[in-house]
């Protein structure tokens, strides 16, 4: 007999959860927005509410069931993913004392450094193992600018969450901290925990970071698991407010990115590359009128660090600068330049991730532009000179349906979950006239990456920087 299970992903706006049939795959899903709170006076500050995120919930899981016109009694499990770092300190018996730091929250940025600073000096293995730089994206940096800033309410402080574990230890009535479920796909490097290393650094270090985090892993207690163990079972209550039965599984969750290379059908050697970008136009539109483009034909040279950047470099100061401008370029040139931007950027995290003996075999683009942009895929097949795979069909909380399936016992393994429920792919291969362009183009790009993106790195020439982009594009331009 076929099983039904819903599958939820917690987005920065809205949260969207579908039910899935282990026979005939999504039957229905709905959607339920939340408010992101900013401030224009501090552009790192982004907080989001729980009560938000659990009044939406409801709301989301009542629409897919309508959707899908499905008796939520016969509901057999409900795993859900959730942005991350996205952190929210609790008291006694789980009460938020704040809102969530939502994952783009970047105020956090001074701490980060602090932290970053007295790994280095203490030679921390954890450090080493996360890339050697702490976010302020990241769990403790969010944290310790917490206590900093609320003096007021450290006494009532009991412990910190992510977001998917706060969901997760509310819809199965978990308040003991020493029960809670942690993900381990949450807790790994965002909160420097490894089991093979001991799991948290020693107390000693988080002193030195600041007196402030002294003893703060006893107050992060709890089960430390991966999805294929259970966070619990769905309380009475909220099995009421969601309009399906009580008693059913609930994984241990995850971060969405991580759970959607599960739905995007991500085997080993896969890389899943997710891709999203907010604007004013339809992405469709955008595109349109470069569909012609050529590699390198703008001379222009991008550096898409619009957010600041993430990886590899880690640096939430920088901004995104475009090199080569004429008074002849358009808006259609600058968004062409954007999307080798981020294209180069992710070679440079490829190679990185090759250095160090991980071994990619093809890129999966996920995210809501690459079915949007055929261009944007042929793009990036042409920079990373790799195959380009992009889900046929739409997988957005599928990876959570999987984890559900899981819990219920629908599939003996994943992988068998994957060939019965992920669609098949558009396969975009490299175009070797193109890639010949960008194989002259990167350098250039990594130069500047690593010279601008740094403070302490060395002095470099920039001087053939543009005489090489403009001859590189007079050369494309001339050869159509």
């Amino acid at each position: 007999m076929s099983t039904v299970v819903a599958g939820v992903d917690f987005g920065t706006l809205s949260v969207r959860a579908s039910l899935f049939d282990s026979e005939r795959g999504r039957l229905g899903s709905g959607t339920a927005d939340y408010p992101l709170h900013r401030k224009k006076e501090d552009p790192d500050y982004a907080t989001q509410s729980h009560t938000d995120h659990m009044d939406a919930l409801v709301l989301a899981i009542r629409k897919a069931l309508e959707s899908a016109r499905v008796d939520g009694q016969t509901v057999a499990s409900i795993a859900l993913d959730t942005t991350g770092s996205s952190v929210i300190p609790v008291a006694k018996n789980l009460v938020p004392l704040d809102n969530y730091y939502l994952w783009c929250d970047h105020r956090a940025w001074r701490e980060a450094a602090r932290i970053t600073a007295v790994a280095r000096a203490r030679k921390l293995n954890a450090i080493d193992w996360c890339g050697g730089v702490y976010s302020s994206e990241w769990g403790f940096a969010k944290l310790l600018h917490w206590l900093r800033h609320h003096p007021e309410q450290r006494e009532d402080f009991v412990t910190a969450l992510e977001h998917c574990d706060m969901v997760a230890a509310v819809l199965t009535d978990t308040i003991d901290p020493v029960r809670l479920p942690r993900s381990v796909c949450a807790m790994g490097h965002k909160w420097l925990w490894n089991r093979s290393l001991g799991g948290f650094p020693d107390d000693r270090f988080f002193k030195e970071v600041d007196p402030l985090l002294g003893g703060v892993t006893e107050s992060l207690q709890g089960r430390f698991e991966t999805s294929d163990h259970l966070a619990g079972e769905l309380s009475s209550k909220w099995a009421k407010k969601l309009g399906v039965k009580a008693g059913i599984p609930i994984p241990v969750g995850a971060f969405d990115a991580h759970w959607d290379a599960i739905g995007a059908g991500a085997r080993l050697h896969d890389l899943v590359n997710v891709i999203g970008r907010r604007a004013g136009t339809p992405i469709p539109e955008l595109s349109r009128n470069i569909e012609a483009f050529r590699a390198g034909q703008t001379g222009l040279l991008r550096l898409t660090w619009d957010n600041g950047d993430r990886t590899i470099l880690v640096n939430p100061e920088l901004g995104g600068a475009t090199l080569g401008w004429k008074l002849t370029h358009s808006a259609e040139d600058e968004l062409f330049a954007a999307i080798e931007g981020t294209g180069f950027h992710t070679r440079v995290i490829l190679e990185r991730m090759e250095q160090h003996g991980v071994k990619i075999r093809r890129v999966i683009n996920g995210g809501g532009i690459p079915q949007r942009s055929r261009k944007l895929n042929h793009v990036y097949a042409d920079i990373l000179n790799k195959p380009v795979l992009v889900p046929q069909g739409d997988v957005t909380s599928l990876g959570s349906a999987i984890f559900a399936f899981m819990a219920a016992g629908s599939f003996p393994t994943i992988e068998r979950a994957q060939d019965a429920l992920c669609p098949s792919y558009t396969v975009f291969e490299p175009d070797p006239a193109n890639a010949a362009v960008y194989r002259e183009l990167y350098p250039l790009y990594r130069k500047l990456y690593f010279a601008f993106g740094q403070k302490d790195a060395e002095p470099a020439a920039f001087g053939d920087i543009l005489p090489e982009i403009r001859r590189i594009a007079s050369e494309v331009r001339s050869a159509q």
